[in-house]
């Protein structure tokens, strides 16, 4: 196990901490169930073309299962931009739920930084299984982590330029 740690104290109000949970089978079904308070895991119940980035917002706590299916995308985007605590599983006994994006996931602050984002944005990555593949020759990574912090209990993780990319944060494998 390999455990590297950043250190920061913070305060912060968290919101959107919901027990129920809910199916999608769009796009958009997705972003009406991160939009409610209630929903704390959203199951994918079926393939589904992701056009616009989803945004996880600061204080969000949200479980995607991807239950055996694939959330995929063309465009050179980051399927997920996580601000918030999101964590990703597959409920599958194959393991076949996949996230193939140019970009990947994005975790972490803001990249327009400033002293409100750095003190208030407390980004966390859970992934406890799926198969994630960055796509994009230009940059992208499965996995692209800006100061937030990252843990990894399992999946598979492909990249064209990188798998996983940490900048000045937290990893724990």
């Amino acid at each position: 196990t390999f455990i590297l740690t950043l250190l920061m104290m913070s305060c912060s109000i968290v919101f959107g901490q919901g027990t129920e949970t809910a199916s999608a089978k769009s796009e958009a079904q997705i972003m009406m169930h991160l939009a409610t308070d209630e929903v704390g895991t959203i199951t994918i119940a079926n393939n589904i073309s992701i056009g616009n980035t989803i945004e996880i917002p600061n204080g969000k706590k949200v479980t995607i299962d991807l239950n055996g299916h694939e959330l995929s995308t063309n465009q050179e985007i980051y399927i997920f931009k996580n601000f918030g605590k999101l964590t990703i599983t597959d409920s599958d006994p194959e393991g076949k739920g996949t996230i193939i994006a140019p970009l990947g996931i994005y975790n972490g602050k803001p990249q327009t930084r400033t002293s409100s984002t750095d003190i208030n944005y407390n980004a966390q990555l859970t992934i406890n299984g799926g198969v994630f593949n960055s796509t994009s020759l230009e940059g992208g990574a499965a996995i692209y982590n800006h100061l937030g912090v990252i843990n990894i209990k399992g999946g598979e993780f492909y990249g064209e330029y990188s798998c996983i990319c940490r900048n000045l944060d937290s990893l724990q494998i």
